[in-house]
């Protein structure tokens, strides 16, 4: 569903709500006609996990033969903001959601430059430092107030309720580096 889709949402009716949403088959057709070695794709959604959610394994993101494909032969990489059954949650003193600050922040301040530390940001690095600051990313209500950014601890207990990112990576080692910024 779009972010424009509206506060009318399900209220709206069944025939707006399919009207104004984007179907598999079109993503798959705006797909199709990029000429690119690799794509990114970002859902930054509520249980937008579930977009890499599969009835067969072999299918890979999106649930569709067609996407699943284009995956293959594009290198289609996929991140969602959350699991399946999880809220992506946003802040009004950061004035978005959090799998954005992690993604700017990675790329700002040279933090998602790891694996190695050699100057560039690649995809993978960046994506996966997303995906380990997103569930950080907390803010008490007295912090709030003040507009500070409060760190928890990396170490989450298991079955946290914590928002973590997803992460679809079709290619393995065989792709080229996919930078995605240089640290000044």
């Amino acid at each position: 569903m779009p972010h424009d889709l509206g506060d009318g949402g399900a209220a709206a009716g069944l025939r707006a709500l399919l009207d104004r949403s984007i179907d598999d088959r079109e993503l798959e057709s705006a797909f199709e006609g990029i000429d690119a070695a690799q794509l990114l794709l970002v859902v930054d959604a509520c249980n937008s996990g579930q977009a890499l959610d599969s009835e067969e394994r072999r299918r890979g993101p999106l649930n569709t033969k067609g996407l699943a494909q284009l995956a293959y032969e594009k290198g289609m990489y996929v991140l969602t903001a959350a699991q399946s059954y999880q809220q992506a949650v946003a802040s009004n003193a950061l004035g978005h959601g959090y799998l954005t600050y992690a993604l700017a922040e990675g790329l700002t301040t040279a933090s998602a430059d790891r694996a190695p530390a050699d100057g560039r940001i690649q995809l993978r690095e960046w994506l996966n430092y997303a995906t380990e600051r997103v569930p950080q990313l907390r803010r008490p209500a007295a912090s709030e107030k003040r507009g500070e950014l409060v760190q928890e601890p990396a170490a989450r207990p298991p079955g946290s309720d914590a928002q973590t990112p997803r992460v679809y990576y079709r290619r393995e080692d065989d792709a080229p580096d996919f930078i995605v910024g240089t640290v000044n």
